[in-house]
């Protein structure tokens, strides 16, 4: 400074740290998205999808839950739902369900696996096979064994299902912790560990 010049040391450090981060938060809302959807998913398969709410049978349903995010110009869609169960729609909405290629429904008894077609028919030379059996004017499709009988299904015209509503409850009952993500300290300490 002896020879009348002044120097003036600016550290822009923390603005170029802020700004990448702030260039950062669309990663980091698609991020906190997927990471709060696949939880999301994992939590139905958990809890509703594991026997605890709905019935299940096969598992195809609790197979075929995703989540998929749609990117719309600067706007990102979550949606959580179903590939290919034609099980999900009935299970969310509820509604009435009959026979399209049969007379009847074969609607299965609890612990009962498989199809009526996957149980061979009586055989009056080994005593073992289903038959159908009438009972208070109601139909069964049932199995005899040596010297037992097993109800297996019961047939019926139709079957009303009730609204479970069950991805709709769950990410409702979710929704508070994707604000908490999606909250703007959140986010910005999300895109300040993004590189």
């Amino acid at each position: 400074m002896s020879n009348g010049n002044a120097s003036i040391t600016v550290d822009v450090t923390k603005a170029v740290e802020k700004t990448r981060a702030l260039q950062n938060i669309p990663k980091a809302v698609r991020y906190q998205l997927q990471k709060w959807g696949a939880d999301t998913v994992r939590h139905l398969k958990s809890t509703v999808l594991s026997g605890r709410v709905l019935h299940v049978r096969s598992g195809q349903l609790r197979r075929s839950v995703r989540s998929k995010i749609i990117p719309s110009g600067d706007r990102y869609a979550l949606h959580i739902g179903t590939r290919n169960s034609k099980y999900a729609r009935i299970l969310e909405r509820g509604g009435t369900i009959t026979p399209k290629r049969a007379k009847y429904l074969t609607v299965p008894f609890p612990g009962v696996k498989g199809r009526a077609s996957n149980y061979p028919r009586y055989s009056k030379a080994t005593k073992r096979g289903t038959f159908i059996m009438k009972v208070r004017g109601k139909l069964f499709i049932v199995e005899k064994r040596a010297r037992s009988l097993k109800f297996l299904f019961t047939l019926k015209k139709k079957v009303k299902i009730p609204a479970f509503w069950w991805l709709r409850k769950t990410t409702r009952e979710r929704k508070p912790k994707l604000d908490r993500m999606m909250s703007k300290p959140y986010l910005y300490a999300t895109a300040k560990r993004m590189k």
